[in-house]
């Protein structure tokens, strides 16, 4: 989801995904969508909004994708252009049915795409603990390697964010909030561990 308000933003599809296929994702959020299906984020997409509506706004552009027949791969027709099984490159008709121009200016930092993403990443991971849908920040690591192809050479989400640290994390967030909306508050969790320097993993 949040890739996508990036595409509308303004970003192009191919500069989020080489951002984070950069940052050691299998494929970038935007062909992910097209390989599972536009349909079924959409449905995903409503589901989580109705349960979490500030965290989890409801998005219009996958209802459009929808709409158009935009399904991803399994259509042939999505974000992506595809010729037989192989992505052929950004299809300028998703463009012009979300609304949108085609980018033509430069890139954004492959840092700023980034940070966006995994911090939200991050930032839900927290609410999952502290809300005890898993049990420990190893098996949410754990999970995410292997459920969603995080790079493992980052050690897993958690230990990614013990990296930068919970007070770098909050303060990210906190400033994303105040630009782009309250879907970036920090989960209490965050708060508690930059006020005590603490970690996710306890080593």
């Amino acid at each position: 989801g949040e890739a996508v308000r990036l595409l509308l933003e303004g970003r192009s599809m191919e500069s989020i995904d080489r951002a984070m296929r950069a940052f050691g994702m299998p494929v970038g959020p935007i062909e992910l969508l097209d390989d599972v299906g536009i349909d079924v984020a959409a449905k995903g997409g409503e589901t989580l909004s109705a349960a979490w509506p500030e965290r989890m706004p409801s998005d219009p552009a996958f209802a459009k994708m929808v709409a158009s027949g935009r399904l991803g791969r399994k259509s042939k027709k999505g974000f992506y252009r595809f010729e037989g099984d192989k992505r052929a490159g950004a299809d300028p008709g998703a463009y012009a049915d979300l609304g949108l121009a085609v980018p033509t200016g430069p890139d954004s930092a492959p840092e700023e795409i980034q940070q966006r993403l995994l911090l939200a990443m991050i930032n839900e991971a927290a609410f999952c603990l502290q809300e005890n849908v898993v049990a420990n920040a190893a098996k949410l690591d754990l999970a995410m390697i292997f459920g969603t192809g995080f790079p493992p050479f980052r050690g897993g989400l958690m230990k990614y964010a013990d990296t930068l640290g919970a007070k770098a994390v909050v303060e990210g967030l906190r400033k994303m909030s105040t630009t782009l909306g309250p879907r970036f508050t920090p989960a209490p969790l965050l708060v508690q561990l930059a006020a005590s320097g603490g970690k996710f993993h306890q080593e």
